[in-house]
């Protein structure tokens, strides 16, 4: 993490812990330059993620594949810059065991906290 650009000078990376095998696994992949809350979707091939409000106060939810090279954005959607601290929202996504919906938290609407339900397609 010697790479300099992002929170106090350390850039930001998706790392994989196998804590039975004591090992990790950094996955490479331009689209994970920014900081997010992952979860694997029920395959263990596929992460599932999002970001803090970015250009334009823009969230974005996205799938990945673990060794990253398949990248598809689920959610672009507004996050308006006038509700910080404890008012603020992350997206947090959950993914139902099955793998055919994930749920984020959003302000979107009416700037009152609320759940979006989304229904994933086949990754694969």
């Amino acid at each position: 993490m010697s790479d300099r650009d992002g929170f106090r000078g350390m850039r930001t990376k998706y790392i994989i812990y196998d804590l039975k095998k004591n090992t990790r696994k950094i996955i490479q992949s331009n689209y994970l330059l920014k900081d997010g809350h992952p979860s694997y979707l029920a395959e263990k091939t596929t992460i599932i993620s999002d970001t803090y409000p970015l250009k334009w106060s823009r969230q974005h939810l996205f799938q990945i594949s673990e060794i990253g090279n398949n990248y598809a954005e689920l959610l672009n959607i507004y996050s308006d810059p006038r509700l910080y601290d404890e008012k603020r929202c992350d997206l947090h996504p959950r993914v139902t065991p099955d793998n055919r919906i994930v749920t984020v938290d959003s302000t979107f609407s009416e700037k009152k906290r609320s759940v979006i339900l989304i229904r994933l397609k086949s990754y694969n």
